[in-house]
């Protein structure tokens, strides 16, 4: 179990109330006449104690030096960005894009891998929703983008089936959208 709770949290405390507690109930167990092998399978595997009890343990911090150093200067950069986006390439209406930059690397840097394709999915959907309207100036479709989370959501963390048949109900929505709209207009598209 220590050595269990020693590859999770790096809290002594945490370790050592856990450890306390579970050497009380051994020993109240062997007490009451019970045999070592029926007490160790009434307080179960080590690993699923630790599985069982991660929500109330501090979690061990990996050491993150390097990408924490881009993060915290992220903000000035993107002020930096910001500004000669604007004097020199008279780029105000879009600028404030790079500000996107600071929460995009804090979720690169520090978050799960399996996680950050879904977090960084709203970021990216801002990012190719301006794009799309100013670059094409068809507003009425910038919004689409947006439709890409709930599908990675589903991909990454759901049954695969279920997000295919999700995928294609949002493909159905859009095309009705697209076909509404050209045939009786955007305003009544939306319904």
């Amino acid at each position: 179990l220590k050595e269990a709770l020693n590859k999770y949290t790096n809290n002594y405390a945490d370790i050592k109330d856990i450890l306390k507690d579970y050497e009380e109930m051994y020993d109240d167990a062997l007490s009451s006449g019970k045999s070592e092998a029926a007490v160790e399978a009434m307080l179960g595997d080590p690993h699923e104690v630790v599985e069982a009890l991660k929500d109330t343990l501090t979690q061990k911090q990996v050491r993150r030096t390097q990408g924490n150093k881009i993060v915290a200067v992220s903000p000035f950069v993107a002020t930096i960005c910001f500004f000669i986006s604007g004097f020199y390439f008279d780029g105000w209406q879009y600028g404030w894009l790079f500000f996107l930059m600071i929460p995009m690397l804090g979720i690169i840097f520090n978050s799960p891998r399996r996680d950050r394709i879904v977090a960084l999915a709203p970021f990216v959907s801002v990012i190719a929703m301006m794009l799309i309207g100013f670059l094409t100036g068809f507003w009425e479709y910038a919004w689409l983008p947006f439709l890409s989370i709930p599908v990675l959501g589903y991909f990454t963390h759901g049954k695969k089936l279920d997000a295919w048949v999700f995928f294609m109900l949002i493909v159905l929505g859009i095309a009705g959208y697209v076909v509404f709209g050209q045939m009786y207009g955007f305003n009544v598209s939306w319904l």
